[in-house]
């Protein structure tokens, strides 16, 4: 796991330095396949027809991660 700890954003120019902020990822270790089709019907007048369709897949290795460190 690659860490991707930042500073907190700063209020204003002058506040002190704001401290560390961990990033916590919503889903470590994960592949996330994702994909989506669209659909637009627009021949009849004054009439839109519009569809989409969107497929994720998430796959979590099986290892366990320690989030502590």
């Amino acid at each position: 796991m690659i860490p991707d700890a930042r500073r907190a954003p700063s209020p204003s120019k002058r506040a002190p330095i704001q401290p560390v902020v961990e990033d916590i990822l919503p889903a470590p270790d994960t592949w996330i396949n994702s994909a989506w089709v669209g659909f637009d019907y627009t021949a009849i007048p004054k009439l839109d027809f519009i569809n989409k369709l969107k497929y994720e897949f998430h796959n979590q290795s099986g290892a366990q991660v320690d989030i502590d460190g």
